[in-house]
């Protein structure tokens, strides 16, 4: 069965979340407590979302993703399971950032095929 569009984490990063959420004066088996902590950085998850970030088991969508990342001050590329999304590198190891980050795109003038190392002739063909 193909994976659902979206990313997940690392089982790995349990540790970091949980040091993550203590620094906020969370627990994260609290599920009303960290749902309230979270819209009040205006980042609006249902309970479902924020069990399946923490278990780490499931994708979801990459924005979600993003901001409980920033919430929790963490780097959404350091935390990421490389293969939960196929627009992440193969090549992404924990700590490093993706070929495909904004970053690089950005880098790049928006030309995802640059980014990518993939070039055209004139007549269009690769």
């Amino acid at each position: 069965m193909p994976r659902s569009p979206g990313y997940r984490r690392f089982q790995d990063s349990k540790i970091r979340i949980e040091e993550a959420l203590d620094r906020k004066g969370l627990k994260p088996r609290d599920d009303t407590s960290v749902l309230n902590a979270l819209e009040q950085e205006e980042v609006f998850i249902a309970a479902k979302t924020w069990q399946r970030f923490w278990e780490g088991k499931q994708n979801i969508h990459r924005s979600t993703f993003q901001k409980i990342c920033q919430f929790l001050g963490l780097e959404w590329q350091e935390i990421v399971e490389p293969r939960s999304d196929s627009r992440i590198g193969t090549t992404q190891k924990l700590g490093h950032k993706s070929k495909l980050s904004p970053d690089n795109f950005v880098r790049f003038g928006g030309d995802w095929q640059k980014l990518i190392g993939r070039t055209t002739d004139k007549t269009g063909k690769s």
